[in-house]
């Protein structure tokens, strides 16, 4: 595998993650809803049950995609020589890859964030719970 495919490769890779990514935080803030209503008794144990399984699931698409992504860049690094000391912008591939974030939740383009009105803690705009302190940001 040639050195300009395998950053292709990357850059394929790295889409894909941030698309699992984005789909991963919209599960996540539908399944913070579904526990809720679990704990008040409106959804049944097989129904949250199932809803969890779903969610647990695309975490593991989630971390399949960062070991293949890690794995590819390792790949990238031996044949340069450098054997994991090449520096970031020696693989030129760092504009081309956007790295994801789990921290905040937002999108491209989203409104600015905003602060849990339980902890203060830094929240995306569309959060409806604070990933610090669970508390229900509720409108």
């Amino acid at each position: 595998m040639s050195e300009g495919s395998s950053k292709g490769d990357l850059a394929e890779l790295g889409e894909q993650l941030k698309q699992v990514l984005e789909d991963v935080q919209d599960k996540y803030e539908t399944f913070i809803d579904d526990a809720q209503l679990y704990k008040k008794g409106k959804i049944d144990d097989v129904d949250f049950f199932y809803k969890l399984s779903e969610y647990l699931l695309d975490l593991t698409k989630v971390n399949f995609l960062e070991a293949r992504f890690v794995l590819e860049l390792k790949g990238i690094m031996e044949a340069k020589g450098r054997k994991g000391q090449a520096e970031s912008h020696e693989l030129s591939v760092s504009s081309k890859v956007p790295i994801p974030s789990f921290s905040s939740g937002d999108r491209p383009g989203s409104q600015l964030k905003r602060s849990c009105k339980g902890c203060g803690a830094e929240i995306g705009p569309k959060a409806k719970f604070c990933r610090a302190c669970g508390k229900s940001q509720g409108e």
